[in-house]
């Protein structure tokens, strides 16, 4: 019984490192960065993803800054990231 629980929490694991390296590959890639993904992001716990790609849409959307600027430092207040 301990082996199952075991063998369950390593499969865990393994899907969560896996999710994570996809998740963070497809971020590489600037051009699909948006506010929504982003927002996705953060709802699912990717925080420190999230900060990143808003910073992206800083670059891309300058009239946007400030607004994407108080996005992160609510991150960083509520998240520590």
């Amino acid at each position: 019984n301990r082996r199952k629980k075991d063998q369950k929490k390593r499969k865990k694991k393994s899907k969560d490192k896996f999710r994570n390296r996809v998740v963070g590959s497809l971020l590489l890639n600037d051009s699909i960065a948006s506010e929504t993904l982003a927002d996705l992001l953060t709802e699912h716990g990717y925080t420190q993803l999230a900060r990143r790609m808003y910073g992206q849409l800083m670059s891309t959307h300058p009239e946007k800054r400030e607004y994407f600027h108080a996005l992160i430092t609510d991150l960083d207040k509520n998240f520590g990231t």
